[in-house]
């Protein structure tokens, strides 16, 4: 693979701003980047994995590692549409067998370094809980996944739209949210209306705000990285 990348670790911290707004619940906790060959594979944080492809279609297998669903933009009437198939891993059309090959070799590859970045972090956790200090814990972002979501009536969501900069790596997610991962391991999520931001700060700490709240004062952290959030959102992706 070209480069391989986490998402930092998020420690949830509630605050009373808040309170009794939605906050995402799907996000991308780890990601491998081949475009030079096939695509960019994601895994999301209810364990659900897929493949971004370099032909702009999307492949998503749920976290029962059976269902997968395929999209791709065909015309329909006037206009370009998603179209959208459901199918397992034991039948699917013959023309997807390269895709589906490569949708499991994603995954497999993602969900083993992801059981890695487990293991490393327990025994981290283990370290300090006796004592120990580890001047290297900081070195490399891990991701453990701290939130699953086990409702199986909820829509499969897969990466809509991703773009790579200078500063960060941004993912669109079919539920609308919008993710943020900075390369000094701090990341930035907003929900569908952009109403509220959630903010993972470099201490891997998780903290939720109301937009409005946010933009009161754009010279704090997450400020910055919002405003740079929302200018690379404007200039690189469409608004479908």
């Amino acid at each position: 693979f070209e480069s391989a990348g986490t998402v930092p670790s998020q420690r949830s911290k509630s605050t009373p701003a808040t309170s009794g707004v939605d906050q995402p619940d799907r996000w991308v906790t780890r990601y491998v980047d081949y475009t030079s060959k096939y695509g960019l594979g994601f895994l999301l944080n209810d364990g659900s994995a897929g493949v971004y492809f370099n032909d702009s279609t999307k492949s998503v297998l749920g976290p029962e590692g059976e269902t997968f669903m395929y999209v791709e933009r065909r015309r329909v009437g006037n206009v370009n549409e998603h179209v959208y198939e459901m199918h397992t891993l034991s039948s699917y059309p013959e023309a997807l067998q390269k895709k589906v090959t490569l949708l499991k070799h994603f995954r497999n590859y993602l969900v083993e370094q992801q059981k890695k970045a487990d293991e490393e972090d327990g025994q981290k956790k283990n370290a300090d809980c006796n004592g120990s200090a580890d001047t290297d814990a900081n070195k490399a972002a891990v991701e453990v996944v701290t939130s699953r979501v086990d409702d199986e009536s909820s829509p499969t969501i897969y990466l809509k739209k991703w773009v790579r900069t200078k500063h960060a790596i941004l993912f669109r997610l079919s539920n609308g949210t919008v993710q943020v991962v900075f390369y000094d391991h701090t990341e930035v999520l907003l929900s569908d209306e952009a109403k509220v931001v959630t903010y993972v700060d470099k201490k891997r700490h998780r903290t939720t705000y109301r937009l409005d709240d946010v933009t009161i004062d754009p010279s704090q952290e997450i400020g910055k990285r919002l405003k740079y959030t929302r200018d690379i959102f404007s200039q690189l992706l469409p608004s479908k």
